[in-house]
């Protein structure tokens, strides 16, 4: 080798002197180099052309281990369906990868094995062996002759073979009434090893070990083929007794319709589906016998014949099956531990030679020694011949344990020394000194017989929860409503009350889906909720139970995929610390049982849910605009003010408490103030404030946006934005900010719904003493939430009593309006009372009046009792001109483009008296209510048919009447 190393670097240095230019004392110094130290001349050349060696070195060292790196064949096989009833058909296909034939040239060798049907190397319910007792699990002899199916007296893999042969060959010929004393058809075939397209090639079966990637090679004595009793699948012959034996056709040489013979489709050529009747209990399995993409390093064509199993294991889960006589390798001694007492403390210690003993008693010496054989470093097994090195280790100990108060005094003596030598397995085997060297060491494999691969089917059976992707997690997906919920700790009004009072917070809804169910009818579902102060803490602690969810629905149950709660928590519902929470995490599981002896599936999701205290929300109010500024409508600009004129609250009619509404209605082209309760000026609670609309960044564009930005230009707890989507759209209002006080950032959110503006004409019901003074017409009667009645009267039809005023304000919906005028040209308003147009301008020439400092009300005289008052409200919505001025400066919004809608709303007010008015309505006067309630053109329609009835019913007395005539 380093003679043929030498020539070839000689012969290099001869072209290098031919064509190159250096001195000729150049030249015999990389002579002198090259013959002296060659390796020397290769590290100086690699030099020259800056090649690295240790890259050199560790691709050398890949490719000395590539080997162990590839993938052996395996299999997946999935189940259609996935989750199948008793009774069901189930088609089970067979994936395999990583072999170098096509599908169609695999041998598929199926087995079945049904719930009654068990073998001695079946696991039990605890997971263990049957054993060879396992026929005394048999209820009767009738019962174990069905699963014996070859009649060789035992249960066996043999049997599952056939139970699936029987059925993949068979294709519902009526075996029973064959005759089966002859065979016509000729349809025998010859097996080869490594699949239909390896005839010809050399056969060399292997079996891989997962742990160290070594291909173990084994004798290629049996195909895994199921075997009639007396025949063999594969051999060529097919004759009758095997056509009775699996139920084929004699007179047929593809009973299977397969395009295959009979023998070949027992052998399972090309049989990557298995379809069956399923039973409750039922595990398939597949073996496929090909060659891996792996040649053998024999000279010839040959690649290396494997099998790949269901859940590609055999024995144990590392290897499948590998295993070496007494003189193969690696061995392990393991530890050998000798304790040597009276010895010198000077580490005179040799492996296996006793330490010299020492005249005192107060030394002890432990000596530890263990050997490790494996296999050398960069060589590997090949065939039968591995490189076996031999390392072992030495560990003395030497420990003073005596009593002499002179040593005591310099501390006790403790030494160790470890050594650790390599030796060869011969030289270690004979007790010699580490020489260091390794030895090529031939070792046989013990040769693995077809048994033991059949061994191998028993663990790979599996069910079609295993197979089919059914026993993978339930994917459950959770949303919940409304976003940004709200928590009310506050008591609702007295009579509002039943049991434990609650008080009026957001409802929230949460809804899971499954989206691989099998059945989403019989899903079991179990919902958690858990609450905490912080989105995402270490421990959520232990679930709210449900009586502290207030009106929560079921939450465990059938079909129950949805949860609904009230957040009306108190901060007593919280000990020890009763603090309300900041977040509730909501946990829905969802299990779905599967088919008998099949167990279940699961899956679970959770989504966390910040809420807000009725306290913290985001306020709303109409921007005051003016020629220079936007500004907030209070008449202080303290933080105290922001709460005068707040918009899009919802009044209870019956306790008079206001509350946010769920969506805040708006109109187009408006300038919307938003803002945030930050305590005082001197003392405020947030910082850091981060405003965001639909997602995007708001901030305002100067300081013509009063208090939106502070001097040190940055965003403020007030913001503003104008309304410029059509109706019908929303906005989504975010509000970020750090609590000063407690260190958490609080997160709200407000919905806003661009609206349609619209008037309405509402007449003021009671005056001072509570008595009723003007009130709509009674329609019928209504049941709030709490199951209290309340009356539903007519917006359009009214009653007053004579001898009071008729005060009538314009309510508007979708924006808002001022509650106080200046002057009279400041109202826009204009009225028509019985066909007269009024305003603030001329009100008082008809006898009439506009509050100009109350909404703009309109005030009428009373009539007398049976005469009426026809009133009509119109107004223009347009932003004012200070508005369009803002729009068109900061939002480029042309004066074409501003929104303008008429407003309208018509009234008719009946005059009565006391005596009318006050009194209970009795059913005749409800029915007259309600019918003066309806519009003229129903009534013009109800009086044609009640007069159709009337000619109907007069035609009829008619001819009843007069005598018949024959004609």
């Amino acid at each position: 080798m380093k003679t043929g190393l030498k020539k070839t670097i000689i012969t290099f240095l001869v072209i290098i002197n031919i064509f190159s230019l250096t001195t000729q004392t150049a030249h015999a110094d990389l002579l002198g180099v090259a013959l002296g130290n060659p390796m020397a001349l290769m590290d100086t050349v690699m030099s020259a052309f800056g090649v690295n060696k240790d890259e050199i070195q560790n691709m050398m060292q890949t490719v000395n281990v590539a080997r162990k790196k590839v993938t052996p064949p395996t299999v997946s096989i999935t189940f259609n369906p996935t989750n199948p009833v008793p009774g069901e058909k189930v088609a089970v296909t067979a994936a395999p990868t990583y072999f170098m034939n096509s599908p169609e040239n695999l041998y598929y060798t199926w087995y079945l094995k049904s719930a009654k049907c068990f073998a001695a190397k079946d696991l039990d319910s605890n997971g263990h062996e049957y054993g060879d007792d396992y026929k005394k699990q048999y209820a009767s002899q009738e019962d174990f002759d069905k699963c014996d199916l070859n009649g060789d007296g035992k249960v066996d893999i043999e049997d599952y073979k056939i139970k699936a042969a029987r059925i993949l060959v068979n294709n519902d010929f009526v075996w029973q009434s064959a005759d089966y004393s002859k065979d016509t058809d000729n349809d025998g075939y010859t097996a080869v090893f490594g699949g239909d397209d390896q005839r010809g090639k050399s056969e060399h079966c292997f079996i891989h070990d997962v742990a160290s990637g070594d291909d173990h090679e084994i004798k290629c004595e049996k195909h895994l083929f199921p075997n009639a009793p007396s025949d063999k699948t594969g051999d060529g012959t097919f004759g009758a007794s095997e056509e009775q034996f699996w139920h084929t056709n004699p007179n047929n040489n593809d009973t299977a319709g397969t395009g295959r013979t009979d023998e070949a489709n027992v052998a399972g050529l090309g049989e990557n589906v298995f379809s069956l009747i399923y039973s409750a209990g039922d595990k398939v399995g597949v073996a496929i016998e090909g060659v891996s993409i792996q040649p053998t390093q024999e000279k010839d064509s040959s690649y290396e014949t494997m099998w790949a199993f269901t859940k590609n294991e055999c024995g144990n889960k590392d290897n499948i099956g590998a295993s070496t006589d007494n003189s193969g390798y690696p061995k392990t001694t393991g530890n050998t531990t000798t304790t040597y007492p009276n010895t010198k403390a000077d580490h005179s210690v040799t492996p296996g030679t006793p330490p010299t003993l020492y005249s005192a008693t107060d030394y002890l010496t432990t000596v530890t020694i263990k050997t490790v054989e494996d296999i050398a470093p960069g060589t590997s097994q090949v065939n039968d011949n591995a490189t076996i090195r031999t390392t072992t280790t030495t560990h003395t100990v030497v420990t003073y344990v005596g009593t002499d108060p002179a040593i005591l005094a310099t501390n006790p003596i403790l030494d160790e020394m470890t050594t650790s030598n390599t030796c060869s397995q011969l030289e270690a085997e004979n007790g010699a000194v580490c020489s260091g060297t390794d030895e090529y060491k031939s070792i046989k494999m013990t040769a693995m017989a077809t048994n033991d691969l059949n061994d191998c089917l028993y663990n790979n059976l599996i069910t079609p929860a295993e197979g089919g992707g059914t026993k993978e997690k339930l994917d459950v997906a959770l949303k919940y409503l409304p976003e940004s919920p709200t928590n009310d700790s506050s008591d609702p009004p007295a009579d509002y009350k039943t049991g434990d009072p609650k008080g009026d917070g957001d409802q929230v809804s949460l809804d899971a889906t499954v989206a691989n169910p099998n059945s989403a009818s019989y899903l079991n579902y179990t919902w958690e909720v858990y609450a905490s102060n912080e989105i995402n803490p270490d421990d959520w602690g232990t679930a709210i139970s449900k009586d502290k969810l207030d009106g929560a629905t079921q939450m465990s149950g059938l079909g129950v995929s949805n949860l609904k709660f009230n957040l009306n928590f108190k901060s007593t519902d919280f000990p020890p610390a009763n603090v309300l929470p900041k977040y509730l995490k909501v946990k829905v599981t969802a299990k779905e049982t599967l088919a008998e002896g099949s167990g279940e599936r699961e899956g679970h999701t959770d989504i966390t849910i910040p809420i807000s205290s009725s306290e913290e929300r985001i306020r709303v109010y109409t921007a005051k605009v003016n020629a220079d500024n936007i500004n907030f409508p209070a008449e202080k600009t303290d933080k105290a003010g922001l709460a005068a004129q707040e918009r899009c609250l919802f009044t209870d009619p019956k306790s008079n408490v206001k509350s946010p509404s769920a969506v805040c209605e708006v109109a187009k082209d408006e300038i919307i103030g938003v803002g945030i309760d930050d305590g005082t000026e001197s003392d405020p609670t947030y910082t850091d404030f981060l405003w965001t609309i639909d997602g995007a960044t708001q901030a305002c564009p100067n300081d013509s946006f009063s208090l939106c930005i502070d001097k040190d230009g940055k965003s403020t707890d007030r913001t503003y934005f104008p309304i410029l989507k059509e109706p019908g759209d929303q906005y989504a209002i975010e509000l970020s900010a750090l609590n000063k006080k407690t260190g958490e950032r609080v997160d709200l959110t407000r919905m806003f719904k661009v609206s349609t503006p619209e008037a309405k004409i509402v007449p003021k019901e009671k005056d001072a003493s509570d008595k009723y003074i003007c009130r709509g017409l009674l329609l019928g009667q209504y049941l709030d939430f709490y199951g209290q009645p309340h009356d539903d009267r007519s917006d359009t039809k009214f009653q007053a009593l004579t001898g009071n005023n008729i005060e009538l304000y314009p309510v508007f919906s979708g924006t808002t309006a001022p509650t106080k005028f200046a002057n009279a040209t400041d109202c826009p308003y204009e009225w028509t009372v019985d066909g007269q147009n009024i305003n603030a301008g001329n009100a008082t020439t008809f006898g009439y009046s506009i509050d100009l400092n109350d909404s703009g009300k309109l005030i009428l005289p009373p009539k007398n009792a049976g005469e009426k008052y026809v009133i009509s409200f119109s107004d223009v919505f347009t932003p004012t001109n200070a508005t369009k001025q803002m729009l068109n400066k900061f939002w480029n919004i042309t004066y074409n483009q501003f929104y303008e809608k008429k407003l309208t709303h018509n009234i008719e007010i009946e005059m009565v008296d006391t005596t009318i008015a006050q009194k209970t309505n009795s059913p005749a006067k409800i029915f007259a209510t309600v019918s003066s309630g309806i519009p003229s053109y129903f009534a013009f329609l109800f009086r044609i048919a009640l007069a159709g009835l009337a000619i109907i019913l007069a035609i009829k007395i008619i001819f009843f009447i007069l005598p018949k005539r024959e004609l």
